[in-house]
């Protein structure tokens, strides 16, 4: 999952700044190949974390195909359909997590990260989304860069609990808290663990 979770990002930030090309090979030639062998040879194969998901056969063969289409779309240039579709792989990693109830850090910074992007987010959810984060496990990268993920977390919290103090979300504290929970999840939201 390491190499997935770097090559996501490597895809994603050329992506976002519209170097469609670049994302598409790094995508090509990182991502695909490894979700292929993952498709190949654990495809029936429960991995340990993933125990309790549901259908670990079933979540498999549809992140291999939306890894194909994804791929497929990269190829063709078109930008803004790449973008939704590495979104909904990232969330198709996060609706494994919660089905194996296997969740940490990670997946809780970008399920706030999403909240916070849909059109009226609910400052309740937010605020149990970050009582979740608080209590939650650090991800393996978090684990790695102990010190700068305890910063970030720190700094991140303190406008999430002021953005949020009132139980009400205003516009203003909306921008602040997108800007900033944007470069959080950036650098420790991503990663799929």
């Amino acid at each position: 999952m390491v190499s997935l979770s770097e090559s996501y990002a490597k895809t994603l930030d050329p992506l976002k700044a519209g170097q469609t090309a670049e994302a598409a090979k790094e995508f090509h030639d990182t991502f695909t190949p490894t979700v292929k062998k993952l498709y190949s040879e654990a495809a029936q194969i429960y991995p340990v974390r993933s125990s309790k998901s549901e259908n670990w056969c079933i979540w498999t063969r549809q992140f291999y195909v939306q890894t194909i289409k994804l791929d497929e779309t990269l190829g063709k240039g078109d930008q803004a359909e790449a973008l939704k579709m590495l979104a909904a792989l990232r969330e198709h990693i996060n609706n494994l997590h919660e089905q194996a109830h296997v969740q940490k850090a990670n997946d809780f910074i970008y399920a706030f990260h999403r909240q916070l992007e849909q059109s009226a987010p609910a400052a309740g959810e937010l605020s149990a989304l970050a009582d979740k984060l608080a209590k939650a496990d650090p991800s393996a990268k978090a684990k790695a860069n102990a010190e700068a993920y305890a910063k970030a977390r720190a700094e991140w919290s303190r406008q999430a609990t002021a953005a949020l103090a009132d139980g009400r979300l205003a516009s203003g504290r909306r921008k602040a808290l997108r800007a900033s929970t944007e470069k959080f999840y950036h650098d420790y939201g991503l990663p799929f663990e």
